[in-house]
């Protein structure tokens, strides 16, 4: 079964032979040499398409309207999370990209096309238990991944910082008093006190990081939890 953005649907069923993209098309940047060849001066991975070869059977609704239901279903203005049944901890981030199904009186069989502007593979949700000490911490994956945090103050400050010992530093210069909530989201860059938005609190000294896979040495200065999606090609 495929389940996108939590639903999924009795009158769809995906191929036994699908199998998820290994990876997806990588892409070189060549500076071509003046007598043979050449050197890849950088590499990026392109969007990920995803080819579902489903068959869908009619349910007593009626093969037209269930069309009009898998439209309403799939397609949205962003991407929402793709699963599949056979495949459990793994999902994609997610949106139709095409529909090719073709009609046999009460079945339709085809193709569903969904491009994953994100090309990874997204795993379990992780948390890091940061103290105010740098230990190691193991991000489980193989792509570099995005976090978010949480930090209650269990008593008055004038700053916060959370780092690792690469040169990545976030450091906020505010008035917390006991009982603040920090939220703080990398990927968006933005950052939340006590359900408060709070851009200007960032210090021009911060330097934004992500999470490597493997080993990364943390600390903050209030214990902090850190929250993290697996990611993997």
């Amino acid at each position: 079964m495929m389940i996108f953005n939590g639903i999924e649907k009795d009158y769809l069923n995906v191929s036994v032979n699908f199998t998820l993209p290994t990876i997806t098309e990588i892409e070189h940047e060549i500076h071509q040499n003046n007598r043979f060849g050449g050197r890849v001066k950088k590499s990026m991975l392109k969007e990920l398409y995803i080819d579902v070869p489903v068959i869908i059977k009619d349910d007593g609704t009626g093969i037209d309207n269930l069309k009009v239901d898998l439209i309403g279903w799939l397609k949205k203005s962003e991407s929402k999370r793709l699963e599949f049944n056979h495949f459990p901890d793994i999902y994609y981030m997610a949106r139709l990209a095409r529909i090719d199904l073709q009609d046999e009186f009460n079945i339709m069989r085809g193709t569903l096309t969904f491009l994953c502007e994100v090309p990874f593979k997204l795993g379990k949700s992780k948390d890091i238990e940061v103290s105010s000490t740098y230990s190691n911490y193991i991000v489980i994956g193989q792509v570099e991944t995005p976090w978010k945090s949480r930090t209650v103050f269990s008593s008055a400050a004038i700053s916060f910082t959370l780092e690792n010992d690469k040169g990545g530093l976030i450091l906020l210069n505010y008035n917390f008093i006991q009982g603040d909530i920090l939220e703080i989201d990398y990927l968006k860059r933005k950052i939340i006190v006590s359900g408060t938005v709070r851009p200007e609190i960032l210090s021009m000294q911060s330097y934004w990081f992500d999470l490597k896979p493997g080993v990364n040495r943390l600390r903050a200065s209030r214990a902090t939890t850190i929250t993290y999606d697996e990611r993997f090609y």
